[in-house]
């Protein structure tokens, strides 16, 4: 029962990192490539990333 509990939190920050990285992604190529800056969307995924990574890593320490 713990596993399938810590299997579905691991997917979770997974899909939360790749989405923040692909927001990051997309707001970089929206500011640099096509000049139209979005700042805010850039700030607020940073955050998620931050948040998904100490997530992540909260969990693999609670393994432990």
């Amino acid at each position: 029962m713990k596993t399938s509990h810590i299997n579905k939190n691991t997917s979770v920050n997974s899909l939360l990192i790749f989405l923040a990285s692909f927001g990051i992604s997309f707001s970089l190529v929206n500011e640099f490539v096509f000049d139209k800056p979005k700042s805010e969307l850039l700030v607020i995924m940073i955050c998620l990333l931050v948040a998904g990574f100490a997530s992540k890593k909260r969990n693999q320490s609670k393994d432990n």
